[in-house]
């Protein structure tokens, strides 16, 4: 059995990783310069006592503590599978203090995720501002990707490399210094560079998995209840 109960506080540890990193995400985005989301903040909740005007991804910072909690029980539980003949009450303790604290750490994790993401606000007019700082540098990699169609992959990405060190020098947008380079206009055309340069076609199958993920989620809740 105490195989079992280790796998059980593994699995949880696993859910308390995935849950960590969704909440560590929110809680880099939330930063003032990036402010892209926001978490849920009943009225009269007090960000910080001597800034009046900050509002605290309190609920992020829980999970993240929460999740290092439970993925720590996960050494305890392992020692604890290591009894000496038949059972020893020592590594009884220890995995019951593991299984039971993991379980209901799990539960309150899991409460404040779905808290979190449920009532998650998102600035998209700040995400387009920000994918907007680099001036086209962040889409480099698909110029280079279809240059490299027809110079090479290496040729394309010394050319590419070159246009964004000038489009950072200069302060200028990417799309105008590549529009200018006679090695990129000879294969890519005004309107193919400026798609290249869109954000929006770069987010491929993300959207149909995440529905499809979603769809799986739900069915599996139903099957459940």
């Amino acid at each position: 059995m105490a195989d079992q109960f280790a796998e059980y506080v593994a699995v949880l540890a696993l859910l308390a990783a995935t849950g960590g990193r969704i909440a560590g995400e929110i809680y880099t985005l939330m930063r003032p310069e990036i402010g892209e989301v926001k978490e849920v903040s009943p009225a009269g909740t007090v960000g910080s006592s001597t800034m009046p005007h900050k509002q605290n991804p309190q609920l992020s910072q829980d999970c993240t503590t929460i999740s290092a909690q439970i993925r720590s029980l996960l050494p305890l539980a392992m020692e604890a599978m290591l009894h000496d003949q038949e059972v020893n009450g020592a590594n009884t303790a220890m995995m019951d203090d593991a299984l039971s604290r993991a379980i209901i750490l799990s539960g309150d994790l899991l409460a404040r995720l779905t808290l979190i993401l449920t009532e998650l606000e998102i600035d998209e007019d700040r995400m387009w501002t920000n994918l907007r700082i680099t001036h086209g540098l962040v889409s480099s990699e698909a110029v280079m990707l279809s240059l490299g169609h027809a110079i090479g992959r290496q040729h394309a990405h010394d050319v590419v490399y070159e246009s964004a060190q000038e489009a950072i020098r200069t302060h200028r947008q990417f799309g105008e210094v590549l529009g200018a380079n006679p090695t990129v206009t000879a294969h890519l055309t005004e309107m193919e560079i400026e798609g290249l340069l869109d954000p929006l076609n770069h987010v491929g199958l993300c959207q149909e998995i995440a529905l499809e993920a979603a769809a799986r989620a739900d069915s599996i809740e139903l099957l459940s209840s």
